[in-house]
């Protein structure tokens, strides 16, 4: 019996039992090959008018070895398949032209084992309007200047696998059909399909753009970009909505994925999202606007192995999930940026911001929000050998709900992280910053940034968490040129970590020598060697050309006395060493402000250079201060049970206490202690002024051989004249 006689009686049946029954049929019959020459532009240019093609004609129903090609001419054409029934091939070519297929039905099956396919290797745009049927997984391929337009509705159970160079719209709905792009674009131009998977094979390079109202759903072990090795696989959704639903995404499974949010909706309320899965892999999410919708459910950059690489930049938009871990895995690298946009975090059970989580994490915020859903920990290091370095340059980061958690360094008992917070602008509000157990290495820069309390309690130091059996104190916190900001709002918090000068040399300046192209993703930038610790940088990146255009220092540093080597890691280029090393030059130390209406306890041995200025509230200084440069504005107080340094006499300038009108002074525990260790200059000189009545504990003066000194209160004001031994000494 003539099979397409047998396929013409199968396809008045529903599509499902047909392709129940083509599905299995494996004999291959000679293809027949249709050509269509009809040049009409009008749309119901008839397929049953035999006189429009060549070679053969179709019959109603068609059959397995059905080839349709399209070729009639240069200009624009149309072509309808006006059969009652359901037109069954195994291929549809597009040649020349810009053709236009309307009608009835389209079904594709195999012919034999021949899996169908619809190619355009035209230079003009091809149109299906027909809805289809996939009966088997069905190909598309366009060449690198062809498109392709689908606007009729998909279905069936084969999956849609795209091929070549060129692009493919799908305008259609297809809400259960699975999606496998593998080569050139596809835009998801207001359509629909399912379990999406972007780059699956060795060598692919594959670019999916969802766009408009279009819907992707998935299921279990899909939305993977870049699942074949030397792949690479990029989305870039600027609408619609992507329900990822049981999936696990992986984006740069072992190649390099790249997503691009900038609109719309991704949502994936069951499982993580991995950037960077294998070894050597390149994961990258860009997202400068729409919502990431994650629930209770991890971002994990450097998922699983090392070697693997994770980038995730933020611009504008929202994402809001369980928990952002940066550099997940041991030995992996993750980056995250964040320069707008709204970070919510911690909105399940899952253990909050983790930079360095078992890999080396760096973030660098220089403007938007970050914050946290419930009471959850922003952590440094969080276990074994990691490394968590955190530069806030500008924006808001509020840790736990209203800040009430705490900044964690080395968190896990035997761990031996290394651990910087770069506090170089924006405002970091939190309960306390410290050290979860001891080891390792763990510092704070504070550097023109706020620390913003939310409740009464130890910020910092010895005794943050009591009981816990480690002293909890940093390793060390150096207030850097730009100085400390505390801001107590109505609380009282006390510091028992001394607030360190920054000593000898630190990086200055690091050269790039001009843009550095060729990357996926921003690298890290490792400094190494110089003999100095704590410096810190990173670099600039621009995703339009895919370039490192600058290198910004984000700690200088010190104890450097050579010049550190500069390398840039990963990010798409094996590991690059400048040819400049970075500039090293003497570091400053700034000063500390006092902010907010409640009261900061110092206590410990600060000795930071720059001067001290209470705008609000009450600084009580029950530990020591190494030097007298202190401004108390109206309405401010200054108190306390330890010491003052004050310098007097070294030089052009000397120490002042200046209590401004309202300001109020309360010195009867106070010590002021003047400065021995500079050669004093004869003369007179005021220590501190807008006293009143007030009185320090104790003065302590220096001893000086062939020097005399003399304090005196008078008119508000505490003096000094310092003379020659042996001669007059007179009280101001």
């Amino acid at each position: 019996m003539n099979r397409n006689r047998i396929t013409k009686k199968f396809s008045r049946l529903s599509g499902a039992m047909l392709a129940a029954v083509v599905w299995f049929s494996n004999v291959a019959q000679a293809q027949t090959s249709c050509f269509w020459t009809n040049t009409s532009a009008v749309a119901t240019t008839p397929w049953s008018n035999a006189g429009n093609w060549t070679n053969n004609a179709p019959v109603s129903g068609g059959g397995s070895s059905y080839a349709l090609y399209f070729n009639a001419g240069s200009g624009s054409y149309s072509s309808s398949n006006d059969f009652t029934v359901a037109f069954t091939n195994n291929r549809l070519i597009f040649g020349a032209g810009a053709a236009t297929v309307y009608g009835t039905q389209l079904s594709f099956i195999n012919n034999g084992t021949t899996q169908p396919v619809v190619t355009n290797f035209s230079p003009s745009k091809a149109t299906i309007n027909n809805n289809l049927l996939f009966a088997t997984n069905v190909t598309f391929s366009q060449a690198a200047t062809s498109t392709t337009t689908v606007n009729g509705a998909i279905s069936g159970r084969g999956t849609l696998v795209n091929m070549g160079k060129g692009r493919l719209v799908l305008a259609g709905s297809a809400p259960n059909t699975p999606l496998t792009v593998r080569g050139g674009t596809v835009d998801l131009n207001g359509g629909s399909c399912s379990n999406v998977l972007v780059a699956t094979t060795a060598g692919d390079n594959a670019t999916l753009t969802i766009t408009n109202n279009a819907q992707v759903y998935g299921s279990a072990n899909t939305f993977y970009i870049a699942q074949g090795a030397g792949s690479t696989g990029i989305v870039n959704q600027s609408g619609g909505v992507v329900n990822a639903g049981g999936s696990a995404p992986l984006w740069g499974y072992t190649g390099v994925g790249v997503y691009t949010l900038s609109g719309g909706i991704f949502s994936n309320v069951t499982s993580y999202i991995g950037l960077g899965y294998s070894a050597g892999s390149l994961g990258v999410l860009n997202q400068s606007g729409g919502f990431l919708s994650m629930g209770n459910v991890k971002i994990q950059l450097g998922r699983q192995t090392a070697g693997s690489y994770g980038f995730y930049n933020m611009s504008d938009g929202v994402s809001s999930n369980g928990s952002l871990e940066v550099g997940s895995a041991t030995g992996s690298l993750g980056i995250y940026y964040q320069s707008g946009g709204t970070n919510i975090q911690g909105s399940g059970s899952l253990s909050g911001f983790m930079i360095g989580a078992l890999g080396t994490g760096v973030v660098y915020q220089t403007g938007g929000l970050t914050t946290f859903a419930i009471s959850r920990a922003m952590n440094l290091g969080y276990s074994g050998a990691s490394h968590g370095e955190y530069t806030l340059d500008g924006g808001t980061n509020i840790v736990g709900i209203a800040g009430n958690n705490s900044v964690i360094f080395n968190n896990s008992a035997g761990s031996t992280s290394v651990n910087t917070l770069n506090l170089n602008g924006g405002l970091l509000q939190a309960k306390a910053m410290y050290k979860g157990a001891d080891g390792g290495l763990s510092v704070v820069n504070f550097n023109g940034g706020t620390f913003q309390a939310s409740t009464s309690g130890t910020i910092m130091g010895p005794g943050v968490v009591a009981g816990s059996g480690f002293t909890n104190a940093l390793d060390a916190a150096y207030v850097q040129s730009g100085g400390a900001i505390f801001d107590t709002q109505g609380y009282t918090v006390t510091n028992t970590q001394n607030l360190l000068m920054p000593t000898g040399s630190g990086v200055t300046g690091i050269t790039l020598g001009g843009n550095v192209g060729g990357y996926v993703g921003v690298p890290y930038v490792q400094l190494t060697g110089g003999g100095g610790t704590g410096a810190t940088a990173v670099a600039l990146f621009d995703f339009n050309i895919n370039s490192v255009t600058g290198i910004v220092v984000t700690s200088a540093g010190s104890g450097y006395s050579s010049q550190p080597s500069v390398t840039l890691i990963s990010g798409g280029i094996a590991s690059t060493t400048l040819a400049s090393p970075a500039s090293i030059g003497t570091v400053s130390s700034g000063g500390l402000v006092k902010k907010g209406s409640g009261t900061l306890v110092l206590t410990g041995t600060n000795t930071y250079a720059g001067a001290t200025l209470v705008s609000n509230g009450v600084l009580r200084l029950d530990g020591s201060l190494a030097n007298a440069n202190l401004t108390v504005v109206s309405g401010a107080t200054l108190a306390g049970t330890g010491a003052i340094r004050c310098r007097v006499g070294s030089g052009a300038s000397h120490d002042l206490i200046d209590i401004q009108a309202g300001g109020t002074p309360t010195l009867s525990g106070l010590t002021l202690a003047f400065d021995a260790t500079s050669r004093p200059v004869i003369g007179s000189y005021v220590i501190a002024q807008g006293l009143g009545s007030a009185q320090f504990k104790e003065i302590l003066l220096p001893v000086w051989p062939g020097y005399s000194f003399k304090t005196s209160y008078a008119d508000g004001k505490l003096s000094i004249r310092v003379t020659a031994q042996g001669t007059m000494i007179s009280i101001l």
